[in-house]
Formats: C-alpha cells, sequence, structure tokens
C-alpha cells in the first residue's frame, strides 16, 4: 500500500531526549521519546527549552503548541486558574491517581481527559475515570500533573515563572521550525509527551 509508506526525513537528539522525523500520508510526522537517565539530564533539557523559548518569544509567534509539567499533582480549582490566568487554551490534560500510595512505579495511575463544551473539567467523564481508579484500588485523583494546549507569549511568561509549574515546554514549535526546511510544505504534527512520569522519581525540590 503505497498510501501508508513512510520516509525518514530527519532524527536528533538532545538532553534526555531524542526524536524522528517520518514523512506518512501526506504529512510530516516527528515523535519525540524521553529517556532521561539522570536527573542531570532533565535539568539540561529544561534549561535548554526555557533557552529556545527565549529566542521564540522574539519571533512574533501570537500562539505557541505548549505542554505544560506541574511540579506535583494539582487540584482542579488551582489547575482551573492557571489556565484562566494564562489563557491557556486547553488541548487535553492527564491526571494522577495513586494506588497503595504510588510509591512503585505500578502504582500510578494517569488517565488523560479533555474539555467539552467549554467546560474544563466535564463531572460526568472524570466521574467515569474515578471508577476506573476505583476499580484498580485507587480513590479520588490526586490532581492534574499535565496540560497540552497553545499559549501567548504573554501567557507563557506568566505561566512559565508560577512556582507549582515544572515547565512548559516549547519544543512542538521548535521541531516543527527546524523541519520546515524538509517539508516541502507539507503539514508537520509533532507527538511530545509530559515527562512528568520521570521527573516524579526523583526528589522534587531537587528537580528544580
Amino acid at each position: 500500500n503505497t498510501g501508508s509508506q513512510q520516509v525518514m526525513i530527519g532524527r536528533g537528539e538532545g538532553p534526555g531526549y531524542w526524536y524522528t522525523a517520518i514523512e506518512k500520508e501526506g504529512k510530516i510526522l516527528v515523535v519525540v521519546i524521553f529517556e532521561p537517565e539522570t536527573l542531570e539530564e532533565i535539568r539540561q533539557y529544561v534549561a535548554e527549552n526555557r533557552q529556545l523559548a527565549t529566542d521564540l518569544l522574539t519571533q512574533g509567534y501570537a500562539s505557541l503548541p505548549v505542554v505544560v509539567t506541574f511540579q506535583k499533582p494539582l487540584s482542579f480549582t488551582r489547575a482551573a486558574e492557571l489556565v484562566n490566568n494564562s489563557g491557556l487554551e486547553v488541548e487535553s490534560y492527564q491526571l494522577r491517581g495513586y494506588i497503595n500510595g504510588g510509591d512503585a512505579p505500578q502504582d500510578r495511575f494517569t488517565a488523560g481527559c479533555a474539555p467539552r463544551g467549554g467546560t474544563l473539567f466535564p463531572k460526568d467523564e472524570l466521574e467515569m475515570l474515578t471508577e476506573d481508579l476505583r476499580e484498580v484500588g485507587g480513590e479520588e485523583f490526586a490532581g492534574v500533573i499535565s496540560i497540552k494546549g497553545a499559549l501567548s507569549p504573554k501567557g507563557y511568561s506568566w505561566l512559565s515563572s508560577q512556582p507549582e509549574v515544572f515547565l512548559v515546554d516549547v519544543m512542538k514549535r521548535v521541531l516543527a521550525d527546524e523541519l520546515s526546511g524538509k517539508a516541502s510544505g507539507k503539514p508537520i504534527e509533532v507527538l511530545l509527551e509530559s515527562p512528568y512520569w520521570f521527573v516524579e522519581n526523583y526528589t522534587w525540590s531537587e528537580a528544580q
């Protein structure tokens, strides 16, 4: 089937991550994989990202695609405040639940959700996800751990300065710009997740 052929057009790496870019079905698909082996690599990724964001903010973008990672699970109320105050346009978010205290990786429960009809946290959807958590031995969700969306430069500056925020990741825009010369006008989609799981394995205070 010629329609599903993939052509590799680029790959690269940085502190704690690597990516591949393929051409598939008329678009460029970029997949970013986090594999930090040390706390230092996470620190380097954050520092590099903040520097890249500083450069992006001077380039006149009205909006930047971002992945926001919090220091720890954030209450729905506080997460909503950060969204509203920064003007973050939310595409989706992840929730963290714990089973048996969550000390072991297999005792961490992640659920994905998205706004619906103008409601950031749809009640019926959250109730269904909470039922799923209870079925595996958890209770209530600890809170929101990451959000994907779009943010103005002003919103970026405000949100990234909040103490609850670990990183406002701009790598989607960075890689799309970097690969635009090879894309020949084709749309570029960058798949980027939050590194929360890795950061959670370290002491939060140290991870700054």
